[in-house]
């Protein structure tokens, strides 16, 4: 008896192939994950409550320093300043949940308005502790991880900060620090900093340092990212 074959037309067999090579195309493609954002567009009138669009801003309570205040381009901006205190002065931008991997890249921008005062801008790690930080310091510089990078910030001027940060593994993680202003040329620096045991973070935390000079910074474009090849972390 001889089986009868049924006829497939070409078009069909085209279109059954190609999920097999598509498929593993999409597998592999990079996924980008954030953890924390907050531009202050949308966050109401000045002095309003901050609000964020991804993530949330901490305490509940938020310290009389920090408020949201428009600008004449339109939007809005955190604000930081006081006129010094004995006490520090700490907001957390709290991520939508914990980061637990290899790689995670920080974006912010920052004016300060005098180069005699301090903020510092620090990754909390599971433990909530302080895993590394990028200080604008009370003499005009800028450190990370409490090592001077030999830059230097003017007062008045607006910096678009990157910084990113890689856990290799087997040994020391490494990070990279990018700073661009429109009045003087980009700046680029890197080090190494301890991940400890498994990389994890799960806010960025503002901070006004106690018994400092009085101080105001404007700070916008809060980022927080991560990218990766079929996990999502």
């Amino acid at each position: 008896m001889k089986l009868l074959r049924r006829s497939i037309p070409r078009r069909a067999l085209l279109w059954l192939a190609l999920p097999c090579v598509a498929l593993p195309a999409l597998a592999w493609a990079p996924r980008l994950t954030v953890f924390f954002q907050a531009t202050f567009d949308t966050s109401g009138s000045p002095g309003g409550g901050l609000m964020a669009d991804v993530g949330q801003f901490q305490p509940p309570v938020v310290p009389a320093q920090f408020s949201v205040v428009a600008v004449p381009s339109g939007g809005g901006q955190l604000k930081i300043e006081d006129g010094g205190s004995a006490s520090a002065a700490v907001l957390d931008a709290e991520f939508k949940k914990l980061f637990k991997g290899q790689e995670l890249d920080l974006c912010w921008t920052v004016q300060p308005f005098q180069s005699d005062a301090g903020l510092v801008v620090s990754v909390q790690d599971a433990g909530d502790s302080g895993l590394i930080d990028c200080g604008y310091d009370d003499d005009g510089s800028v450190d990370v991880g409490g090592v001077d990078t030999g830059y230097e910030y003017e007062p008045g001027q607006t910096y678009k900060v990157h910084m990113a940060l890689k856990d290799n593994l087997a040994g020391a993680g490494s990070w990279t620090l990018d700073i661009e202003c429109s009045s003087y040329p980009a700046f680029h620096a890197t080090g190494s900093f301890d991940p400890g045991i498994g990389f994890t973070a799960h806010a960025l935390r503002f901070t006004r340092p106690a018994n400092d000079h009085g101080g105001k910074f404007l700070v916008d474009d809060i980022r927080v990212t991560s990218t990766s090849n079929g996990a999502n972390y």
